[in-house]
């Protein structure tokens, strides 16, 4: 089974149980190749009780923000310092 059937199947059965909060870090540094960078993995629809945290460098050479700005909870957090 590939990762865009099995990532959704894992997080509704996990979200059955108890409601799931996933960090990932530094998505900018996935591979752009296979859609990495643009998010093509993530499901489009997420349980209700799954929270997803991510962060990525901001340039548009990522691919990652852009995608990430078209979601409804979309929040910038502004750097420390």
């Amino acid at each position: 089974m590939e990762l865009l059937e099995f990532f959704p199947k894992c997080l509704e059965e996990a979200c059955s149980f108890r409601p799931v909060v996933l960090m990932l870090d530094s998505l900018d540094q996935l591979p752009a190749d296979e859609g990495g960078r643009r998010l093509d993995w993530l499901p489009g629809k997420i349980p209700d009780d799954f929270y997803l945290i991510m962060s990525t460098l901001p340039d548009a050479e990522y691919e990652c923000l852009p995608q990430l700005k078209v979601a409804n909870s979309f929040v910038l957090i502004q750097p420390h310092g």
